[in-house]
């Protein structure tokens, strides 16, 4: 019996389709494209409009799967007017800070300065607590912006259905006058003007000027580097913000100069002789800045921290870069199932003064080493450098180190191995620096503890596993 045809209608177009068969056609298109089909049709405009199916499906990867919480708004408003924009926020944001850098982190949470309470995107800065008996503190969040709507101090002219940014503090958090006493170059009047959000496609560069002569900084290592980037997370799609370019027409690269402090010594007072110079060094993936920051409520310490050597680094706002938010769960280090890579991921470490420091563990498996990276840093030893790496073929036999380390060996986290490795040290601003021999212990799952050169100094370190976890 030969095979029946089937008669094709020359005229006939996608909108001749049953909608429940569109349905599963525009659930494999981008945003792009379907804004793309709703404006080429106008049959298909008001359906796709209005179809919250296909709304929800974009909103739904930023956590927003129902509309009740958002007092009536339907999911195409929620994620044209407020996720479509800003939704790429969410997550952790390591800055360029000279020296310290910061931590800020997005996260979308209920609005606890409305009686309403509507969800939106809160801005936290982490603020890092002292070590207690030398082990390192969770950090602290500090809430400093907010994206969403109907917001107090809102520019958006009343529209109840338009996603604004503003700056907010939680006051019992930081006070006023602690801030003013801690930070005593803060300036006297507050500026309360409305915060810009940027991308901007430049890396800045601190480099050392003396006359004519324009060398890169001797030791503050760029952040992010070519090659000591692990943290940074490459794959993450970046908000859909307006982009600047800070170098000029012919491609040249642009210098802000930080008003010539002097970073060759711990003085702070300014040198003719030398002065600190800013460069923005053009790159193909921009980083987030935030302007004007808010000295008016000072959170602006908190995102971009102040340090002894040239508080005129504050004139340059900091860049941002999206730091990779690995949280995994810690293996035994005697369990069958343990590699190098389940100690990959975010750390805290106690560093004495300094108070306590995120890391980002890094196993390198050519080499067959694990370095420990800083995304967070301090006036000895800066963020975007290793503070220790171990060399994981050179194991120790822990029953020959028991009578050195019986803390160690002793522990009640669980099973110990112990590594030879390299430690930083090296005085301040990054100046003289050694590698000094250290021994590492792995203590269980989910501690660390490094000692380091003859003196056998220990500093801890446990890995970060979310908010309130620890």
């Amino acid at each position: 019996m030969g095979q029946e045809e089937v008669a094709m209608d020359p005229y006939a177009t996608i909108c001749d389709l049953p909608y429940e068969m569109l349905q599963e056609v525009l659930a494999l298109l981008c945003i792009e494209d379907i804004i793309s089909l709703a404006r080429t049709c106008r049959a298909l405009y008001y359906p796709v409009a209005r179809d919250e199916l296909v709304w929800r499906r974009f909103c739904v990867p930023f956590g927003v799967d129902d509309t009740a919480p958002y007092n009536g708004r339907d999911f195409r408003t929620l994620y044209t007017r407020w996720l479509h924009k800003y939704g790429s926020l969410i997550g952790l944001w390591a800055s360029d800070h000279p020296f310290k850098g910061s931590i800020v982190e997005f996260r979308i949470a209920r609005n606890q300065w409305t009686p309403s309470e509507v969800p939106i995107i809160v801005g936290e800065a982490w603020c890092m607590t002292r070590a207690v008996q030398w082990e390192p503190g969770q950090p602290r969040y500090v809430e400093f912006v907010q994206i969403g709507f109907n917001l107090e101090d809102s520019p958006t002219g009343g529209d109840p259905d338009l996603a604004s940014v503003t700056w907010r503090i939680d006051p019992s958090l930081v006070l006023a006058n602690r801030a003013r006493a801690e930070h005593p170059f803060l300036p006297e009047k507050a500026s309360r003007r409305p915060p810009i959000l940027r991308l901007v496609s430049s890396r800045r560069s601190l480099s050392v000027t003396r006359g004519r002569l324009h060398i890169a900084h001797p030791t503050l290592p760029d952040f992010p580097s070519n090659t000591t980037h692990a943290w940074y997370d490459a794959c993450r799609a970046l908000p859909r913000l307006r982009v600047e370019h800070a170098c000029d027409p012919d491609g040249m690269r642009a210098h802000n100069s930080l008003r010539g402090w002097n970073v060759m010594s711990t003085s702070t007072r300014p040198t003719e002789a030398w002065s600190v110079t800013s460069e923005d060094i053009p790159v193909e993936r921009p980083a987030l800045c935030m302007y004007p920051m808010p000295w008016w409520d000072h959170a602006w310490p908190l995102v971009a921290p102040p340090h002894e050597v040239y508080p005129a680094a504050l004139d340059s706002p900091p860049r941002f870069y999206p730091l990779r938010g690995c949280i995994q769960r810690g293996v035994d280090p005697a369990a069958p199932d343990w590699s190098p890579q389940t100690l990959e991921g975010l750390w805290l470490g106690d560093y004495g003064p300094h108070k306590t420091e995120c890391l980002y563990l890094e196993y390198r498996v050519g080499q067959y080493q694990l370095y420990a990276w800083k995304v967070t840093g301090d006036i000895n030893v800066p963020r975007g450098a290793w503070s220790w790496m171990i060399k994981l073929q050179d194991e120790l036999d822990a029953r020959d180190l028991g009578p050195l380390f019986p803390v160690e060996l002793g522990t009640e986290h669980g099973s110990v191995r112990a590594f030879e490795g390299e430690g930083t040290i090296s005085e301040s601003i990054f100046d003289n620096l050694i590698q000094i021999p250290v021994v590492v212990f792995l203590m269980g799952a989910d501690r660390i503890k490094v000692r380091w050169g003859p003196d056998n100094f220990a500093n801890a370190y446990f890995r970060y596993q979310g908010r309130g976890q620890q």
